[in-house]
């Protein structure tokens, strides 16, 4: 079984590309920390395809908080050099936005929680905090909620 599972941070924004078939990219890098030792952050390259490309490229810039499902992939190619070069990448099934530092920031004028899932094409999920004012405080308590999941998780990752 070929699984990953990463949640950690945009190192910097999306980088898009469009093949020469004109199938869109992104590539980013996500940076997470272990658990055990917190001294330590390890930077995983990442390329997404068609709908994910598109969503990361819209969505998601540098410093955003991401969780994502993929599979680990190998792939080589022969430099200008002519020195073969080989690169092991996670290829994105599903991206979920988690937060942004803007929402630790702001955490009032929350950006709407988005995601999307390369096993169903054309589909984005998105849930906007602030749909009505009935739901409001069952809403206030999930965000406040939210921004302490991101906030201990980024005390947890500063350590």
């Amino acid at each position: 079984m070929n699984k990953v599972f990463l949640v950690g941070r945009l190192v910097s924004d999306p980088e898009p590309f469009t093949t020469r078939n004109g199938i869109n990219q992104s590539r980013i890098t996500i940076a997470t920390q272990d658990n055990r030792s917190r001294n330590e952050s390890y930077f995983f390259p990442c390329v997404a395809w068609q709908n994910a490309a598109n969503f990361i490229n819209t969505y998601l810039h540098k410093g955003d908080l991401v969780a994502i499902d993929g599979k680990l992939t190998r792939r080589s190619f022969v430099s200008k050099e002519g020195k073969t070069v080989y690169i092991t990448e996670i290829v994105i099934d599903m991206i979920n936005s988690i937060g942004s530092k803007r929402d630790n920031a702001n955490a009032t004028n929350k950006i709407p929680t988005k995601s999307i899932d390369q096993s169903f094409p054309e589909q984005v999920v998105q849930q906007d905090t602030s749909e009505t004012k009935s739901n409001n405080n069952t809403q206030q308590n999930n965000n406040q909620s939210s921004t302490n999941d991101v906030e201990w998780f980024d005390e947890v990752n500063k350590k």
